[in-house]
């Protein structure tokens, strides 16, 4: 088991805040996604023909409705627009997060590192301590 050090605490938090921003990255692709589905619909809809042969209300009701069909194809775009824009922001966000976590971890890590050699000359010191004890007794 590696030792502890006082990163430790401050590793954790980072991966949490880390986690945090990959599921806020994940929910703004799903979004993203979405938004390209709804766009690509209401472009389907707005391409659509519905009109037929019959009475004159029946073609005014049908310009209106492809009227609304048009407005939300650009609505539809517009929510496109915004979900690109918060998917940017949320990869931005995550990137810096992540590369912050990774730096705390290299640090954590070098700093374990550190406590192991130091525990390993510990080690030897003690043995060689003992090597000098034992040479001094049979010497002596």
């Amino acid at each position: 088991m590696p030792p502890r050090t006082r990163l430790d605490p401050v590793v954790r938090l980072e991966e949490n805040r880390e986690e945090r921003s990959l599921q806020a990255l994940a929910a703004a692709n799903r979004k993203l996604s979405d938004s390209q589905d709804a766009l690509e619909q209401a472009r389907h809809r707005a391409l659509a023909d519905h009109r037929a042969a019959g009475p004159a209300g029946f073609w005014e009701l049908v310009d209106s409705a492809h009227g609304h069909a048009r407005r939300s194809v650009v609505d539809a775009e517009r929510a496109l627009q915004a979900a690109r824009t918060a998917q940017g922001s949320s990869r931005t966000s995550y990137l810096s997060v992540h590369a912050r976590a990774e730096a705390i971890r290299r640090i954590a890590e070098s700093r374990r590192d550190e406590l192991v050699r130091a525990g390993d000359q510990k080690a030897a010191r003690e043995v060689d301590d003992l090597v000098l004890m034992r040479r001094h007794r049979r010497a002596g």
